[in-house]
């Protein structure tokens, strides 16, 4: 690391649960969750709030995750109902898929003459844009000179349920002409209505028929921010009231039925991949990479940071996100006993860092120091650990070389003192282990030199 120079300290034994060094010499865990919740966009101050107060909090804006850019503002002061064009819905021949036993119906529908009706879905459509409007025109009503904190419950109860009664109007209206301009639009807005009705697990699963009906959807950009919003929604709620093996939601229309953290971690990971270039990509990488390192997972968080890293090389989240995968590697690490690919990788991520960023290199002085004294106190352990295996099987040269190696590379660890004692302890010890049952190996046969079968003739 000839770019900088890490001070690091002389390490005492590493701990015998960590595998490292003693906890007063590392940031312990809970410190680095600290800064992950400061510096990145998961977990942001949920834990001061109560399921009510976080979505207040969303509302004001106020709990917009750092670094996300187009999220947190007041959704329902940003939204315009899309306009629609009249288009001819056009039906694609039957086939075999249209009978399935999930088409069936509407395939019989059709076939008994009672499919697409354009009349009726146009009519549909602005039965719902009227319930929308009238939602929105309640709560501009509601919220007038108000505080979110100061409006009753039962007002934006009332509220929503026009909001939700809105999106299952669009919902039948995108039946009723499928696969029309109309019926794309339909679609979304009742995403939208579902949205600000906070039946946030219908907005969900609409959106996603919105994505998978029409996969070039010019309304991408707003659905996968709305997505990023349930799901940083969801995991504060799994945060405050974590799920566990047999909570079962049936009365709360905000999360899902079960495993909230998994949803909101499929969403994330769903939007960085059903929308690699788009403007949230990164921020979905990162925000994964961060639930996976908030549930201790921390190989599945390292992998995500390097795909953060080398898919986005241009984000604004590239540092924290080198940081923290050198962290999750070292977190993951099990000790001398197993693999060090961790180690090496660690190693060569935080001299990269160092070179790219090094205007960040004196504010996260510290920090770094940590990283780079705790990296190679556990290479320097491997190697300590080895030259012992090698001792108590009496082979003392190979011993000595192993020493002689910590003691080289790693002569600001204390690993490098033991070393030098072991040295001097094993000194005058001969090389190789004494050859036990020597009259068993001389009635082997002795090896002969083998020849090759067919000799080669250098060319005259």
């Amino acid at each position: 690391m000839s770019e900088y120079r890490f001070q690091t300290t002389r390490f005492a034994r590493p701990s015998p649960v960590l595998g490292g060094p003693p906890s007063g010499r590392v940031l312990p865990l809970l410190n680095w969750l600290g800064i992950l919740a400061l510096c990145t966009c998961v977990s942001g101050c949920a834990s001061f709030y109560n399921d009510d107060d976080a979505m207040d909090a969303y509302r004001r804006g106020v709990e917009r995750p750092i670094g996300v850019r187009g999220v947190g503002q007041d959704p329902t002061r940003s939204v315009r109902p899309v306009s629609y064009e009249e288009e001819e819905g056009k039906q694609d021949p039957l086939t075999m898929d249209d009978f399935a036993p999930g088409r069936l119906p509407t395939t019989l529908q059709r076939l008994a003459g009672n499919g697409p009706d354009r009349e009726e879905a146009e009519a549909g459509y602005r039965e719902a844009e009227t319930i929308y409007n009238d939602a929105l025109a309640a709560y501009e009503r509601v919220a007038a000179g108000r505080a979110p904190n100061q409006i009753s419950p039962d007002e934006l109860d009332s509220v929503k349920d026009r909001f939700a009664e809105a999106g299952s109007a669009y919902l039948r209206a995108s039946k009723d002409f499928p696969n029309s301009r109309l019926a794309h639009d339909a679609l979304f807005q009742s995403g939208e209505a579902y949205f600000f009705a906070d039946r946030f697990a219908k907005a969900n699963e609409t959106y996603e028929m919105v994505l998978a009906k029409y996969p070039g959807t010019r309304h991408l950009d707003r659905i996968q921010t709305r997505r990023f919003a349930i799901a940083h929604y969801w995991l504060q709620l799994d945060e405050l009231n974590p799920d566990n093996f047999l909570t079962y939601n049936l009365l709360d229309a905000r999360r899902p039925r079960r495993d909230t953290d998994g949803h909101a971690m499929r969403i994330l990971d769903k939007i960085r991949l059903d929308d690699p270039t788009g403007r949230l990509a990164d921020d979905a990488t990162m925000a994964l990479g961060n639930a996976y390192f908030a549930q201790a997972r921390f190989l599945d968080a390292a992998d995500t940071y390097e795909d953060l890293r080398k898919a986005y090389p241009g984000s604004p989240h590239l540092y924290t996100a080198m940081l923290l995968e050198i962290r999750a590697r070292l977190e993951a690490y099990r000790g001398a006993d197993y693999d060090g690919t961790g180690l090496a990788r660690s190693e060569q991520l935080l001299e990269q860092a160092v070179k790219q960023f090094p205007d960040k290199v004196a504010a996260n002085r510290e920090v770094l120091d940590e990283l780079a004294g705790q990296i190679r106190f556990s290479m320097a352990e491997r190697d300590y650990t080895l030259a012992q295996l090698y001792e108590r099987r009496s082979e003392y040269r190979a011993a000595r070389l192993h020493y002689q190696l910590v003691i080289d590379e790693y002569s600001e660890t204390t690993l490098a003192d033991l070393s030098r004692e072991r040295m001097a302890e094993i000194a005058d010890l001969p090389d190789l282990p004494p050859q036990r049952m020597q009259w068993l190996v001389d009635l082997l046969p002795k090896p002969r030199d083998e020849r090759p079968i067919f000799t080669s003739r250098a060319p005259r």
